[in-house]
Formats: C-alpha cells, structure tokens, sequence
C-alpha cells in the first residue's frame, strides 16, 4: 500500500522541483468525476448532464495541455542559453 501513494504522489509532482501541483490535482479528481459520471450512466441509468460532462472534459484537456506544454517550456525563461 505504501508503493501506490508513492507512485500516486509521483505522478502528481512537479518534474522541475518535485513538489505535488495543484493542477495535476485538479486534473486528477476531474478525471476521476469523468469516470464516475460514465460508469453511473452507462452501468446504473443515471442521467449525467452534458454540459457538466462537457465541462469537466475541458477542464482535463485543458489541464492535460498545459501539463504537457511544461515539458517543454524552458526552466528559466530570463536565461538567454
């Protein structure tokens, strides 16, 4: 059990200064609503509002895109090497 929270916390950290970031949080707990809000419409009859779904999906790809632009966005911006 202790392995999974390190890997949790892993994949929630900051690759620069290994600090959890808010915005993979964020991204982590809408992914977690989307799956949620699938497996009570498809498996339970639940009616989801699309505009909630719809919404929480920007979210995600929002997030997901800027997580992935910091990869490749310089470490010191004011450092002309």
């Amino acid at each position: 059990m202790k392995g999974f929270f390190t890997n949790l916390k892993s994949i929630l950290s900051d690759s620069q200064n290994n600090t959890i970031s808010s915005k993979r949080i964020v991204v982590f707990l809408c992914v977690i609503m989307m799956i949620v809000g699938f497996v009570a419409n498809v498996g339970y009859g639940i009616e989801v509002s699309e505009h909630i779904y719809t919404s929480i999906m920007y979210v995600v790809l929002v997030g997901v895109g800027l997580t992935g632009i910091e990869k490749f966005a310089p470490k010191n911006p004011c450092d002309p090497s």
